[in-house]
């Protein structure tokens, strides 16, 4: 379980597989999948991924007044995009801090960039990434 701060109110969200099934269940897609469509996501599509959660926590899960205090609460695009994918990499790697850390060493369905994405949301130090050289063509 993680929570949502909008205002002064800590919203929980449920973090269980069964909300990760029932997020690729109403989205269609795998979650590595959703997890890398977000940043391209419309508001409703990032409210709708948290309601999921918040639902699913089963405490005071009143959907409507969650999406209004969204709304019309003290979060902006980037704040939200930012929690969406901080809840979707809960969802993706869970355990403790350590637990996490290697989870998302072993996967190989992120490249490094990503990896340090969803260490980063996790709480996690991120490790350096060696940019990759491109040659440059020949001249002749």
């Amino acid at each position: 379980m993680i929570y949502l701060k909008v205002n002064d109110t800590q919203y929980p969200l449920s973090t269980t597989l069964g909300t990760a099934a029932a997020l690729e269940k109403e989205h269609k897609l795998p979650l590595p999948e959703m997890f890398a469509k977000i940043s391209e996501s419309q508001i409703g599509l990032l409210i709708d991924v948290l309601a999921c959660g918040h639902k699913r926590s089963g405490e005071d899960a009143d959907e409507a007044a969650f999406r209004a205090a969204i709304l019309e609460g003290d979060l902006d695009y980037h704040a939200l995009e930012n929690e969406t994918m901080r809840f979707v990499a809960q969802l993706l790697f869970s355990g403790t801090s350590k637990e996490q850390g290697e989870k998302v060493d072993a996967s190989g369905l992120f490249n490094e960039n990503a990896k340090n994405l969803l260490r980063g949301l996790l709480g996690l130090p991120t490790v350096h990434v060696q940019p990759t050289q491109t040659a440059s063509p020949e001249t002749t």
